[in-house]
């Protein structure tokens, strides 16, 4: 089984304004009041026209990197990309803060060590998530939800009818606690 990701994680609702003129942008919610802004080519197209290979990164350039320090003046964002197949695979993250790239990027084969190590761990500590339970915090923020970019890109498209990260919250809350008692009928 494969996993893909490539993408944007900063405040949901900052992500949402920031990202208002890219047509094909969406933006998933992450738990922790955290988005996704899945970056698909399409998007890296609209964000850059410039494309630079290697690195520890499958997509970056100097103007992307740049659109990432504009867009962290207003609060911290991260770039991240995940690629595993059948338990081996790669990440990398980056954190941006006040227009400067303060951290990163980190690259990592995820073979071993300990996973609070590992890049996208570390870059959504750094933005503020915690850990709950017996979950890492790519776990808990919901990074498992999908595993592709198509998936991602649904599942922004599936949030787009709520005005911000608490009206999200609520619709899930009440759709989560409907399949409960519609669960429990069942019985």
């Amino acid at each position: 089984m494969s996993y893909v990701l490539q993408g944007v994680v900063g405040d949901f609702d900052r992500l949402r304004s920031l990202s208002d003129g890219l047509p094909q942008a969406v933006v998933v919610p992450l738990w922790q009041r955290l988005g996704l802004l899945p970056v698909t080519d399409e998007i890296f197209d609209e964000l850059t026209d410039e494309r630079q290979g290697g690195g520890p990164f499958m997509l970056m350039s100097p103007a992307f990197a740049e659109r990432l320090a504009d867009w962290s003046r207003g609060g911290r964002v991260a770039y991240v990309e995940a690629e595993f197949f059948g338990g081996a695979g790669t990440q990398a993250a980056a954190l941006w803060e006040n227009g400067l790239q303060t951290w990163g990027p980190e690259h990592a084969e995820l073979v071993a060590g300990p996973r609070e190590n590992w890049p996208i761990n570390a870059v959504l500590a750094r933005l503020g998530a915690v850990a709950t339970g017996a979950f890492d915090l790519f776990d808990t923020v919901g990074f498992g939800q999908e595993r592709g970019m198509d998936g991602w890109h649904q599942a922004g498209l599936c949030a787009l009818d709520a005005a911000d990260y608490d009206a999200w919250e609520a619709a899930f809350r009440t759709k989560e606690e409907a399949d409960a008692r519609a669960g429990a009928q069942d019985l």
